[in-house]
C-alpha cells in the first residue's frame, strides 16, 4: 500500500446528483460475495434525497467499503472514497491516506442513509469499449448474467450570456449505460427500445417476448433495471 496525500482535494464543486441504489441480499458478512448470487439494484423514488457520491469525495467524506482485489487475496474492509470521474480510489487507515498497489477488481461502498445504508457497487476488467479501457470502473445497478452498468464523466460546455462579455463556464455531467452479456460482450446501450434491440441484437428475440409479455417501454432507467432483471430470470 502506498500513503498518498490529498491536500487537492477540495476542487471545483459540481451541482450534480448521484442516483440512489439498495442492494439487496448483500453485506459485509465474513463469506459474503457479490458474485455468487443475482443481486439487483433498485431505484428510489425521485423524490428521495439523492446521493453524490463524487461530492463525499470532494468533502472527503470517509464511506466504509468492501475492497475485493483482482489476484484472489482477502477483501479489506476500510473506510474509502471513490472520484468517479478520474477512477481513482482511496481509504484511510492509521490516520493516513492511503492508495491501493494490488489492482482492486470490485469495491462495494456502505452509504449511511437516513437510519439505515445504501450500497453502490462498482466494478472493472471488463472488455474495453468506446473510450473505456479494462481500467475504468462502472457503477452495478443489476448483476445476474446480463449486467446494467452505468459511468458518468465530467464535461465542459462554453455557455454565453449576452449580458456579459466573457464566456461562463457550466460543468455537467454525461451518463452512459452498458450492458455486459453472457458471451462476455459490452455493449454500449440507450434508453430507446428500438435502438436497445439493435444494440442487443444476439438477444433481441428475447427482449421483444419480455417488453411484449410485461408490456413494458424503454424510456427511462427505472424500465431498464425492470428488463434486465427479467433477461436474469428469463427461461425458454
Amino acid at each position: 500500500m502506498k500513503r498518498v496525500l490529498l491536500f487537492t482535494l477540495a476542487v471545483l464543486p459540481f451541482n450534480i446528483s448521484g442516483v440512489i441504489s439498495q442492494v439487496v441480499g448483500t453485506g459485509f458478512q465474513s463469506g459474503s460475495t457479490v458474485q455468487s448470487r443475482l443481486t439487483v439494484y433498485n431505484i428510489l423514488p425521485p423524490f428521495e434525497e439523492k446521493i453524490d457520491i463524487q461530492k463525499m469525495f470532494e468533502k472527503q467524506e470517509w464511506i466504509p467499503a468492501r475492497i475485493s482485489f483482482k489476484s484472489g487475496r482477502p477483501d479489506m474492509r476500510v473506510k474509502a472514497i471513490f472520484d468517479k470521474y478520474e477512477g481513482d480510489l482511496y481509504y484511510f487507515e492509521n490516520n493516513k491516506i492511503m492508495e491501493f498497489v494490488d489492482p482492486v477488481s470490485e469495491f462495494l461502498l456502505r452509504v449511511p442513509y437516513k437510519s439505515d445504508s445504501l450500497n453502490f457497487l462498482f466494478r472493472r476488467f471488463f472488455p474495453s469499449i468506446e473510450k473505456n479501457t479494462e481500467s475504468t470502473f462502472y457503477r452495478v445497478i443489476v448483476h445476474g448474467r446480463f449486467q446494467l452498468l452505468c459511468c458518468e464523466e465530467k464535461s465542459i460546455e462554453l455557455v454565453r450570456d449576452q449580458s456579459v462579455l466573457e464566456g461562463k463556464i457550466k460543468k455537467h455531467q454525461a451518463k452512459a449505460y452498458f450492458a455486459y452479456t453472457p458471451d462476455n460482450k459490452m455493449h454500449l446501450i440507450s434508453l430507446d427500445e428500438g435502438r436497445l434491440k439493435k444494440e442487443l441484437s444476439a438477444y433481441q428475440q428475447i427482449i421483444e417476448k419480455i417488453l411484449h409479455g410485461k408490456k413494458l417501454k424503454i424510456r427511462n432507467e427505472s424500465q431498464l433495471v425492470d428488463l434486465f432483471i427479467d433477461l436474469n430470470n428469463y427461461n425458454e
